[in-house]
């Protein structure tokens, strides 16, 4: 069985500073002086979604990430908050022209630095994500995330909580965990594929 990198490098620390924990806690305070402008105030349910990776093959399609986004906009009557890297811009504006409800969207991509990025994802309901780091930080501030995974390994990678998270990936591919950062076949059908109505 794999251990998990996070258990890995508290090992190895243990072994250089015997004195060292290996009681592993993963959280990261919310400082209310990164908080940003742009989300609604009141109780309307926000739900985050994150298609993006630095790794082609852990990204969902814009077109994919449309759909996602108007299935969770059907399903729970929320709005649906986009975050990513300014590099991400382009994407998550395809996804949105794609979408059927643009209008249930708040686009943050590119708009947050580290600390409001953590603030803002506090400020979520939950989290849709391909492995990322937007998961893994949903993760340590304590929002409830559901982690897209395919190329990767969970049993290795996945956000630390489990107690607030949630792991999907497609059954029965033959190339799964494969670890390519770009797909073999041109289209990750290991994220494409899998049925929405399970990420919702």
């Amino acid at each position: 069985v794999p251990m998990h990198r996070a258990a890995a490098f508290a090992h190895l620390l243990h072994e250089r500073l015997p004195g060292a924990s290996q009681d592993l806690h993963v959280t990261v305070p919310i400082d209310a002086a990164s908080a940003c402008p742009g989300l609604p105030e009141g109780d309307g349910l926000l739900i985050g979604l994150n298609i993006n990776s630095e790794a082609p093959s852990r990204r969902l399609s814009p077109e994919r990430g449309a759909a996602v986004a108007d299935a969770l906009v059907d399903a729970f009557g929320c709005t649906v908050v986009l975050v990513g890297a300014e590099a991400e811009v382009p994407r998550a504006a395809a996804l949105t022209k794609a979408m059927r409800h643009p209008g249930r969207v708040i686009d943050m991509t590119g708009k947050t630095a580290l600390p409001q990025l953590a603030w803002l994802l506090g400020r979520l309901d939950a989290l849709v994500s391909v492995d990322s780091g937007s998961a893994h930080l949903a993760n340590a501030v304590g929002t409830p995330a559901v982690v897209l995974f395919g190329a990767g390994d969970e049993a290795v990678t996945a956000p630390w909580n489990a107690d607030r998270l949630t792991v999907l990936r497609l059954p029965g591919l033959a190339c799964e965990r494969c670890g390519d950062r770009t797909c073999r076949f041109g289209r990750p059908s290991c994220l494409e594929d899998i049925p929405v109505a399970e990420i919702t």
